[in-house]
């Protein structure tokens, strides 16, 4: 048993590091998610191929991308 797993820790950190109120409306993240993702995927060919995919991934996890 983990007291946290690899996909937990964007959470953890959220929770540790941001108020409540600074982090409810992840739909005001959109843009920040958006530019990174750009600039990961001209860098990474997989990234590319898999753009919605990473979108989900970096929505969840924003501010904490992992890959």
């Amino acid at each position: 048993m983990q007291p946290v797993g690899k996909d937990d820790v964007a959470e953890v950190l959220r929770r540790r590091l941001f108020t409540p109120d600074s982090i409810r409306d992840r739909t005001k993240f959109s843009p920040q998610v958006v530019a990174a993702l750009k600039g990961i995927a001209n860098l990474d060919e997989q990234t590319n191929k898999e753009k919605n995919l990473a979108e989900q991934r970096f929505r969840q996890s924003y501010p904490f991308h992992r890959f």
